[in-house]
């Protein structure tokens, strides 16, 4: 039996309806704490989903805008779905390069207005629709992109600090 993708992306959505709608509705300090805290997890799995589609194709976009954080009621919602992004884009290689293809797609559409993608410790670049700087250990570097450079935008920055890394270790070491 084969998993129909936006079957699971509707329930994962009401379970994120139903947390919001517990919250909203709860009337004492501890049902609200915990209606709070089933929010998270549901942001996440619905996250995790959607990405896993995406990233197969089996999906085009978020139906819901959740990834963008559309609509969300609870600005806490914003903070809870971007830390989940960037929790996620931790787990693998393939969960972070697929993460930042979809966001960076999000900023070229006008869906989100940056993404930040990290290279390596001290090393990072932020995406907005017009620009990308790179940052290392401090130092910024603001290039312009094209809309044929952001077809591949992930494989450009990460080729950027790649050549900036090689260019570094080039250089002599002072006395």
């Amino acid at each position: 039996m084969s998993v129909r993708p936006l079957t699971v992306i509707d329930t994962g959505y009401r379970k994120i309806t139903k947390a919001v709608t517990d919250f909203d509705q709860a009337k004492d300090k501890k049902l609200k704490a915990r209606a709070k805290d089933a929010i998270k997890p549901a942001l996440k799995d619905y996250i995790n989903d959607l990405v896993i589609f995406m990233s197969r194709n089996e999906i085009v976009d978020d139906p819901f805008g959740v990834i963008y954080c559309d609509n969300f009621k609870h600005d806490f919602m914003i903070y809870d779905a971007t830390f989940a992004l960037y929790d996620l884009r931790e787990e693998n290689e393939d969960m972070k390069t697929a993460i930042d293809n979809i966001m960076c797609h999000a900023v070229e559409t006008g869906k989100m207005n940056q993404w930040a993608i990290k290279y390596r410790k001290g090393a990072y670049a932020v995406i907005t629709n017009k620009t990308v700087v790179l940052v290392v250990d401090g130092v910024k570097t603001a290039m312009q992109w094209t809309k044929d450079t952001f077809n591949g935008i992930v494989a450009w920055i990460m080729e950027k600090f790649s050549q900036m890394f090689s260019s570094k270790k080039a250089e002599p070491v002072p006395a």
